[in-house]
């Protein structure tokens, strides 16, 4: 018997409906088609909420102290994603969400919990800040954060915001920034929200979510994660567990008392990816991609079925914070946050000595941080001004440095100020930031503006100049460096918003003097792919991007396209060439407004790259390679990666505004092809997703 897929999915449907309460979940419209579109506050267009006071009353729910775990960066959100939308995607892991975003972009490593960078503007790892509820999540030893380690669950909302002042809000002085607000609402009763995936290679994910008030004052959120996946290709398997806890206290409806806990602990195997050359070795031309695309004959560089794992990683963190949040006036925000992170990545290969041409390696790489951040706002019906302070004492304990043991002490103080003119029309803003690391000192400024004409359209440009600390690992592994590293940005862009149509053109330029790049060894290379030193160099980079959304009667499309000018084959980072995400939806309300439905088609389509590897104990593509007989620099291959594209069809069902089913067919088209060499990316499969709120 055939089964007819429209069949299918309406059976689908009307059985999680038949298990809806309907006396539990009262009967709404608030949900209509136009939710399903993206929401983007564009920093190309002012906002209100820029002057708008957020002072708490009993009745003010969705005031942001009692909404979120934290304020939103500014009002500068460059693109904004919210929970209504967030969930809705066709996502495996946080990094996925930053996809939508514009120049955002997956370097695709094969499989769920493999440290996939994601680039935003071209920059990934050791250029991209990761902040939580105002803290930062990036482990700065490496300057990087693996998004696996963070709930996509507990998102309540995320921002990407604009290149030109990502450094003011870093710990670092990276270029690209993104905030992530946690969930803390208060609801009137219980809260719970399940969430469950299967997809292949027995890749599973459970996620449960719970909030309630305990008390008059007090609210309590929790979430716990648990996911795994099979070996797709030999040692990469991926298994790990996740765990939030926060606790708010309403000391006044003027003040809010945050503390917060964090847990993670992850298993990940690294293959490095498929050996093309043992392949060339023993096949004949004819069979190389034959076997190149054959999970279960593919040699890899690092591992092979049912043996001990000769390369993997295992990380584990504890995060603690104490944060406050008041409104002690009108025209007033206070943020004041405290934290305790520890981090620790234990990076295996080979520890059993088994193979005797894979190189030993048994590291504890261990960072511990503690700090203190402020953040004050001033803000009336012409102006805004913004302070920012920052103290973090931080500790390094690992093999990679020249000393085991390694601290340092981190400050910062900058601002920003807005002009609000001609009722809102030009607002012109210009911020300033102080960083002392390794006691030398690291400065920035930079400003834009923002005009809103008539008719939704909105123009903006900015530019930002400033010097940035390498982080431990560089600055250590440095062959040599008398200056620092600076960066200068340029970026600009137009917009228009209308009804249910939003697009938006933008354009960036980035220079970069002084940057770290790294090289490994030719007696290193294709044995342990570690970096053996850093050299600096000087490269640019720039894009331009496209990115709309419209909701024409029962039809939405989505469009996400970037491209990068200049040489992509000298010291910047490996993007492609060209990336696009395009999808076509159809989104309807049915079952008398039980049944909210988004089915289509989604594309991904991305161009040539130059060759690199990774170092995963310094997190970097490395495309230098150290010729110890000859004495020079040279690049490992000279090699492009081919053209990628892939096509998903997506299913979702909102049922009575609680419960979410996915159904996502990957990868339809039969072409083999991988993003980053050698990591080919997964066939044709089907995850099912089912997530349930629930109000108890």
């Amino acid at each position: 018997m055939v089964c007819n897929p429209k069949i299918f999915l309406i059976f689908i449907f009307i059985f999680f409906f038949g298990l809806t309460n309907e006396q539990a979940f009262a009967q709404k419209d608030s949900l209509r088609i136009v939710k399903s579109l993206s929401i983007v506050d564009s920093s190309l267009a002012v906002s209100d909420a820029l002057k708008s006071d957020s002072t708490i009353t009993a009745a003010a729910k969705d005031a942001s102290l009692l909404r979120f775990g934290g304020y939103t960066i500014g009002g500068e959100k460059d693109f904004i994603l919210t929970k209504e939308n967030l969930y809705l995607k066709n996502y495996r892991y946080t990094g996925d969400f930053l996809t939508y975003a514009p120049f955002g972009f997956k370097q695709e490593l094969g499989g769920y919990g493999q440290p996939h960078e994601i680039t935003l503007y071209g920059a990934g790892f050791g250029n991209v800040e990761y902040i939580s509820d105002g803290i930062s999540l990036n482990n700065r030893m490496l300057n990087t954060f693996d998004l696996n380690l963070y709930q996509s669950e507990f998102i309540d909302s995320l921002a990407a915001l604009p290149l030109t002042r990502g450094f003011l809000y870093s710990k670092m002085n990276n270029s690209a920034t993104v905030q992530f607000i946690t969930r803390s609402k208060f609801y009137d009763a219980p809260y719970t929200r399940i969430r469950f995936v299967q997809g292949p290679n027995k890749e599973g994910l459970l996620d449960a979510q719970f909030n309630s008030r305990i008390a008059k004052k007090i609210v309590l959120s929790a979430a716990l994660t648990s996911g795994s996946i099979d070996m797709f290709y030999p040692n990469s398997d991926f298994g790990g567990w996740k765990v939030s806890a926060k606790m708010r206290y309403l000391l006044s409806d003027k003040i809010n008392i945050i503390g917060g806990y964090r847990y993670y602990g992850t298993r990940a195997g690294l293959n490095g990816g498929v050996d093309l050359e043992k392949i060339k070795e023993n096949y004949p031309p004819e069979n190389v991609n034959e076997i190149l695309y054959n999970e279960f004959e593919a040699p890899v560089r690092y591992g092979e079925f049912y043996s001990d794992s000769p390369r993997y990683q295992k990380t584990t963190g504890h995060n603690f914070n104490l944060s406050l949040l008041a409104n002690l006036f009108e025209g007033s925000r206070t943020e004041i946050n405290s934290f305790y992170n520890f981090n620790e990545v234990k990076f295996r290969q080979n520890e059993n000595n088994k193979y005797q041409n894979i190189p030993e390696i048994f590291n504890d790489n261990k960072t511990y941080s503690a700090g203190l951040n402020l953040r004050q706002e001033f803000f009336a019906d012409y102006f805004k001004t913004e302070i920012l302070a920052s103290y973090t004492r931080e500790k390094f304990i690992t093999p990679l440095l020249k000393t085991d043991v390694v601290e340092d002490n981190i400050f910062s103080v900058g601002g920003s100020a807005s002009l609000f003119l001609f009722d809102s029309v030009f607002v012109p803003t210009g911020f300033v930031k102080y960083l002392n690391s390794y006691g030398e000192n690291f400065s920035g400024a930079g400003g834009n503006a923002d005009f809103l004409f008539g008719g939704g359209v909105s123009l903006s440009a900015g530019y930002s100049s400033y010097e940035k600390p390498y982080s431990v690992l560089e600055r250590e592994m440095m062959k040599s460096f008398s200056e620092k590293e600076s960066i200068q940005i340029y970026e600009g862009g137009i917009s228009f918003s209308r009804n249910n149509l939003f697009f938006s053109i933008k354009y960036f330029n980035s220079s970069f003097y002084n940057s770290a790049v790294p090289v490994v060894s030719d007696a290193d290379l294709l044995k342990a792919d570690q970096v053996a030193f850093y050299e600096t160099e000087n490269y640019e980079q720039s894009g331009v991007n496209l990115y709309g959304e419209a909701l024409l009667n029962f039809i939405q499309l989505s469009v996400n396209g970037s491209y990068y000018f200049g040489d992509k084959s000298g010291a910047a980072p490996r993007v492609p060439d060209f990336s696009l995400f395009a999808g076509g939806y159809y989104v309807d309300t049915l079952f008398h407004d039980n049944l909210h439905l988004k089915a289509g088609a989604e594309i991904r389509f991305s161009g040539k790259q130059q060759y690199f590897i990774y170092d995963y104990q310094h997190s970097r593509q490395v495309y230098y390679q150290y010729l110890s007989a000859e004495d020079k620099v040279v690049p490992i291959k000279n090699e492009e990666t081919d053209y990628h594209i892939q096509l998903d069809i997506f299913i979702s069902g909102t049922i009575q505004e609680r419960a979410i089913v996915h159904l996502i067919f990957e990868n339809v088209l039969p072409i083999n092809s991988y993003i980053v060499p050698y990591y080919p990316v997964k066939p044709f499969g089907v995850r099912f997703g089912l997530s349930w709120e629930l109000f108890n």
